[in-house]
């Protein structure tokens, strides 16, 4: 069975620093779960291994998804789609108005699903060496935001995890709130 957990706020939980790492470099998922405001959740696999990990939290008036990773052997398994969906459950849950992300490019349309939509380019940081792969990466940016009246919980990805048991259909997670507050 394939199971999610939600870390309480300021949670450093070393399985999912792992998985940063391993998809992000070093740098970034040792530093940023250490923000004590962040609720981290993971999913592990049927074996109990950790597989999957993202980072929400609550800066300039909106939720931020940030981190979201899978490990490369469970890509394209929905994961993804299961991550992304328990991170905005648990934005609106909590009654976010807007939600953001940063993202490749290359990963806009997954993302696109969902109801986000492209509000920024991001350029490369200054300072950082052009032939370093997080520069790279980094230029490639986009900054992405959803409202909370426009998330789509369910969508043909949602389909397909659902009925490998990765939760519940995404009706009933849509009925569980009302972004609206109707």
């Amino acid at each position: 069975m394939i199971t999610g957990k939600w870390f309480p706020p300021g949670a450093r939980p070393d399985e999912a620093a792992l998985i940063w790492e391993e998809t992000f470099g070093s740098a970034d998922g040792s530093i940023r779960v250490r923000d004590n405001l962040a609720r981290v959740a993971c999913l592990r696999d049927d074996c109990g291994q950790c597989v999957a990990a993202v980072r929400l939290y609550y800066a300039d008036g909106a939720y931020w998804i940030d981190s979201l990773a899978v490990r490369e052997c469970a890509r394209g398994q929905g994961y993804g789609d299961l991550l992304i969906r328990m991170a905005l459950d648990m934005a609106l849950t909590h009654g976010a108005r807007a939600i953001r992300l940063e993202s490749p490019r290359g990963c806009a349309a997954f993302f696109q699903r969902y109801g986000f939509y492209n509000i920024d380019d991001i350029d490369i940081i200054e300072g950082v060496s052009a032939d370093s792969a997080a520069s790279i990466q980094r230029a490639s940016l986009i900054q992405m935001e959803a409202m909370a009246g426009d998330v789509r919980l369910s969508c043909a990805a949602s389909r397909s995890a659902s009925a490998r048991g990765y939760g519940a259909p995404a009706q009933t997670i849509r009925a569980q709130y009302n972004p609206q507050g109707e």
